[in-house]
């Protein structure tokens, strides 16, 4: 993957001059200018602003968050979401430099034949009917696919082709021999029981419930229900 010296010095000027410009940024002013330049593409202010505003709208619904402590967490990782911003960028660049785009076309297409047979529709203007009606812009989707199904092409191609998928048999053998410790875990026991107690009980009561258990057991009863309502410990 190829990295330019604009983009390490365009970050530093991020870092000095521009964190403190961003989350001061209200939605009711629209300003766009480039903040980082990857290679030949470029990351603008909108489309920082825009991941910030789906990472505070994220924690707001999984973490049940206010708006106010959402935004903090999130002001607190600017760094990192704009990092992760340029890593992913050079992803999709390297996936354009390998000619994955049919691949990942063909996937893109499938996606979009796929939710038209989940929600029953007969043609792609009537899917992207129902997208837009739920505020969801059919081709901003077709572009967020687009990098991801690129980087997923790459990670595949690039990392687990090699990681996973590049080791002989003889390789893969040695490295067990030598590592085998790694692959042993000590050997354990679960007992799951239902526990009768003779302790100041007829002998003869108790075990004449155990078989009635046992019956109840045999036929289908839900041994977690059983156990609760009739076991003298856990």
């Amino acid at each position: 993957m190829r990295f330019t010296n604009s983009v390490f010095l365009i970050i530093s000027l991020i870092i000095l001059f521009s964190f403190t410009a961003i989350a001061q940024e209200t939605e009711a002013v629209v300003v766009d200018e480039v903040v980082v330049q990857v290679n030949d593409s470029v990351i603008t202010l909108s489309s920082i602003n825009r991941e910030l505003r789906n990472a505070i709208e994220g924690i707001m619904q999984q973490d049940k968050k206010s708006e106010a402590e959402a935004k903090a967490i999130v002001d607190g990782k600017m760094g990192q979401l704009i990092a992760n911003m340029i890593n992913e960028e050079l992803l999709f660049q390297r996936g354009k430099e390998m000619g994955v785009e049919k691949t990942v076309e063909a996937r893109i297409n499938e996606r979009f034949l796929g939710m038209m047979r989940e929600f029953n529709l007969k043609s792609l203007d009537e899917l992207y009917a129902a997208m837009r009606s739920q505020g969801v812009e059919p081709d901003a989707l077709r572009e967020d696919f687009r990098k991801r199904y690129t980087q997923d092409e790459v990670w595949r191609n690039q990392v687990d082709s090699v990681i996973y998928w590049g080791s002989t048999d003889k390789e893969l053998k040695e490295y067990y021999e030598k590592n085998a410790d790694k692959f042993k875990t000590p050997a354990t026991i679960t007992i799951s029981e239902i526990f009768l107690s003779f302790a100041g009980r007829d002998k003869a009561t108790v075990i004449e419930k155990a078989k009635q258990l046992a019956a109840q057991l045999r036929g289908g009863a839900n041994f977690e229900t059983v156990a609760v309502a009739n076991s003298d410990r856990p």
